[in-house]
């Protein structure tokens, strides 16, 4: 009896499972078999620093995709790995993956001095020789048609770059599955969860859904999309799981490099102001492995806030004034004082389907998430007005014809 009552909840979990692809895939569409990219050359640019363990895990995930495009023809991809002046085996890893490449692929070792992503970013863009330049992180794996679906995606004349979905991969351990609730890293921002009500009150459903293609976690949810978000433009692509076409990004200047935050948004900034339109493709899917580490998670939301500051600034926004910054001290005195609400915090947190175990450390994590970008915000206000952070940037801003900086109507919208 047992086994049949377990056939027939597998059955409605994989249905479900279907149900929840094909949402998506309506939202957003499926691989265009009219892309107007006929070239099956691509480049896939890995940056690395002093991580050839997620580096090997990422790189093996590339070779297990699939090269075979519907039309019959089979893809070529040529993968480099920028070294950011990684102190450990970085490079003795690269050049073992370069030596038992796969058929169809090609392995190239770029080190430069550590000077961030951006720059080992733009390091491989230039060293690419392919119509499509796709970007991936090396705490990443991509699913096995990750590549079919960049290639095969809405590549229309004016689409100047592809994204596809990034999911937090689980790995068992309390802050992964704090990622996991608040979405840390992942795309479409947009995604919302979808609650069943049952006996234990509202649980979020999907816990377990697998990818079909890899094995993979795809998410603690299901999601749906907004409708406010299928109608909006693309604003910007995560740089973990993205393609853009090379001429157009060496004619914007690539990656910007004086911002070690923001860079996405920034890019996104540009490319809308040239013309050309972001596109997003949910078959294309990367699973994105969290480091288990409660302070690497909380300076990377500092560091989020601190550098938004500087790119409003670098698109000539106006600057922030001391009366800003006395705004910001005071959000962070309230802040500070929040602690003993936190078991309030937790009971909500069950509330909304969190495990019991999970709770109060899901509270104390996002409070100090957000008092963390609260004070990277004054920090960088800080720096501004005692001027110790100049406001300067390697890449041209893009002009209208009066000299100032461009606009559309929807830039600057979100909190910096």
């Amino acid at each position: 009896m047992s086994g049949t009552c377990d056939g027939a909840r597998e059955r409605g979990s994989e249905g479900a499972r279907e149900r929840v692809d094909q949402l998506l895939l309506r939202t957003y569409p499926h691989p265009n078999p009219k892309s107007e990219i006929r070239n099956p050359q691509l480049t896939v640019v890995i940056p690395t620093y002093n991580r050839s363990a997620s580096l090997r895990r990422c790189v093996e995930g590339l070779f297990a995709c699939r090269l075979a495009m519907p039309g019959g023809e089979l893809l070529s991809v040529a993968v480099r790995i920028v070294d950011d002046g990684s102190p450990d085996d970085t490079e003795t890893v690269a050049l073992d993956l370069a030596a038992r490449a796969p058929t169809g692929f090609t392995v190239h070792y770029h080190r430069q001095e550590n000077a961030g992503q951006s720059r080992a970013r733009n390091r491989g863009l230039k060293a690419a020789d392919t119509d499509l330049v796709i970007f991936i992180d090396d705490d990443c794996v991509p699913d096995p048609c990750w590549l079919q679906a960049i290639a095969g995606a809405d590549w229309a004349a004016d689409v100047g770059g592809v994204g596809g979905r990034l999911i937090a991969a689980e790995q068992g351990n309390a802050v992964s599955r704090f990622c996991r609730f608040i979405r840390y890293n992942e795309y479409p921002p947009d995604a919302v969860p979808v609650r069943s009500r049952g006996r234990e009150g509202d649980r979020e459903r999907g816990s377990d859904r697998l990818s079909p293609a890899s094995g993979h976690p795809v998410s603690q949810s299901a999601f749906r999309i907004p409708h406010s978000a299928i109608e909006r433009p693309v604003r910007f692509l995560n740089s973990a799981n993205c393609a853009y076409r090379r001429d157009l990004l060496l004619r914007l200047g690539g990656y910007e490099a004086c911002l070690a935050r923001g860079v996405d948004h920034d890019l996104g900034w540009r490319i809308a102001l040239s013309g050309n339109r972001l596109s997003y493709t949910a078959a294309a899917v990367v699973h994105h492995h969290h480091r288990e580490d409660a302070g690497v998670l909380i300076r990377d939301h500092w560091r989020r806030a601190h550098f938004n500051v500087l790119r409003r600034c670098q698109w000539e926004f106006p600057l922030p004034t001391a009366a800003d910054l006395r705004r910001e001290e005071q959000r962070i005195r309230s802040l500070r004082l929040h602690p003993p609400l936190l078991p309030v915090d937790a009971v909500r947190l069950l509330k909304q389907g969190v495990a019991p175990g999970d709770c109060l450390l899901f509270a104390y994590l996002r409070w100090r998430i957000r008092l963390a970008s609260r004070e990277g915000k004054a920090a960088m206000i800080r720096r501004l007005l005692n001027g110790e952070q100049k406001v300067e940037r390697e890449t041209p801003l893009p002009r209208d014809a009066d000299g100032k900086a461009g606009r559309l109507p929807w830039m600057g919208s979100e909190e910096p």
